[in-house]
């Protein structure tokens, strides 16, 4: 089955559309080791907490699903900004820049690897000249986003205080020299 790319029309978002997005995201984050460390591993708390997600993204973010036989497979929120905050200054510069944030990137587990992810971050890149920029936590998404024209801007550590890990927090962007 071929895979289909839209974005979605806040307005005219069912339940069954959120609880799809809900869905697809509690499970694609609820084994990702930061989400893990946060929430712990109970999937009623990630379902509870990507609801949340949803709904703050249905009212305030571009919300960008990739459907596959009718459906949503993945899930991309986009959120438009003018670029400054402190934290990222040293990767980004000081000067303010308009820029496209993907502030969640979610796919089905039995969809990964096969190239969700990549299309939905094809389709915003081909739609839009203004640079794309995101976070992420782990050595794999870092490759996966490479993989995709993202280059890594800075790496900030963070200690966690309930636990021995470190938290990497990797901020890259699209095009690289953005």
């Amino acid at each position: 089955m071929s895979l289909t790319i839209r974005t979605l029309d806040p307005a005219r978002v069912t339940d069954a559309e959120r609880d799809a997005l809900t869905d697809v995201l509690a499970r694609s984050f609820g084994t990702y080791t930061p989400h893990v460390l946060l929430y712990g591993a109970d999937a009623d708390l990630d379902d509870l907490v990507m609801r949340i997600c949803v709904d703050h993204a249905l009212k305030r973010h571009v919300v960008v699903v990739a459907e596959r036989g009718g459906a949503v497979v993945g899930v991309a929120m986009w959120l438009f900004e003018n670029l400054q905050p402190a934290y990222i200054k040293e990767a980004f510069g000081d000067a303010t820049k308009q820029w496209w944030l993907l502030a969640q990137l979610g796919v089905s587990p039995s969809e990964k690897g096969t190239g969700v992810g990549s299309a939905l971050l094809k389709a915003k890149r081909e739609e839009t000249d203004t640079p794309l920029y995101l976070n992420t936590q782990t050595p794999a998404n870092v490759a996966f986003y490479e993989k995709n024209g993202y280059d890594v801007r800075a790496d900030k550590a963070f200690d966690v205080p309930w636990s021995e890990e470190k938290w990497h927090d990797h901020f890259m962007s699209n095009p690289g020299d953005a």
